[in-house]
């Protein structure tokens, strides 16, 4: 059992290692396939990893305008809980004033 996970080991070492792999003894055009294989998966991870880049970097814009309006939504609920809150007490206030006046 053991052997058979030490096996599985080294293989994954060579498949993620492409000196390694080629220092095995393997016929040309297969050393040529997999070198091949090796630069355009190295070019295709390359992309990837810069379209990625360039996803956050609009992400981060979208999420600053969202943030701009988030503010502007709380700004606006503040002064209408704001209004809302202080009316009452000046009619009130308003109120007693008449009363006492009387």
């Amino acid at each position: 059992m053991k052997e058979r996970t030490r096996n599985h080991d080294s293989n994954f070492d060579t498949a993620h290692d492409p000196e390694r792999y080629l220092s095995q003894e393997v016929p040309y055009p297969l050393k040529r396939c997999i070198m091949i294989m090796d630069i355009s998966m190295s070019k295709m991870i390359r992309k990837t990893r810069k379209n990625q880049k360039k996803k956050i970097k609009k992400k981060k814009k979208k999420k600053n305008n969202e943030m701009m309006m988030m503010i502007m939504m709380m700004d606006v609920v503040v002064v209408l809980l704001v209004v809302v809150t202080t009316t009452p007490m000046m009619i009130i206030m308003i109120m007693i004033i008449i009363k006492k006046s009387k």
